[in-house]
């Protein structure tokens, strides 16, 4: 008879209540252990579990970033958009080259041989030729070897070549080409 007052029970019942009698049941066949132990009753949680992805909240943005026209109303700040629209900055180096840039040698015209003096330890004169390039440029370039016989109106090619110990001379003239020729070895 108990058998079918709960199996009735429980058909006309709601889901919740089922539950409840469920867990009350086992309590109610043993009066001593419904006196001992405290009563709990657990329902069934009502919203449902979603994967963490879907859990996380949305994550705004700083309020400064907000506030752009045509990017979605986002502004990502003047600087930034400034770095997108020009480019990695990248630093131009000045040009050292006397002659000009690219150009590693130079045909010109000796104006008139000079003697320049070095700097402070070195002492011996230096022998120059101040030469006239088709740029227009005036450049004073040095004579290497022992001896030369340049003078006025001689075409000289000169290259690209800093003397160290003599300020503003940053070009050297080629031996054995047009009216310089080759070191002549002393023969003793």
């Amino acid at each position: 008879m108990q058998t079918l007052k709960y199996l009735s029970s429980s058909l006309f019942k709601s889901p919740v209540s089922s539950v409840l009698s469920s867990h009350i049941k086992p309590l109610l066949i043993n009066p001593l252990t419904s006196l001992s132990r405290p009563f709990s009753v657990s329902t069934p949680s009502p919203f449902y579990v979603t994967p963490a992805l879907e859990q996380k909240k949305a994550r705004k943005l700083h309020e400064s970033m907000y506030g752009g026209g045509e990017n979605g109303g986002i502004d990502y700040g003047a600087k930034v958009m400034e770095m997108h629209q020009k480019g990695p900055h990248r630093k131009t180096r000045p040009n050292r080259n006397p002659l000009g840039p690219g150009v590693p040698f130079a045909k010109g015209i000796v104006i008139k041989p000079v003697i320049k003096k070095p700097k402070k330890p070195n002492s011996a004169n230096r022998k120059c030729v101040l030469v006239k390039l088709p740029t227009g440029k005036e450049i004073t370039a040095y004579v290497p070897g022992e001896g030369h016989n340049l003078q006025e109106h001689n075409v000289v090619l000169i290259r690209v070549g800093n003397l160290q110990d003599v300020p503003g001379v940053k070009t050297k003239c080629i031996r054995g080409k047009y009216d310089l020729p080759h070191v002549i070895k002393k023969t003793s």
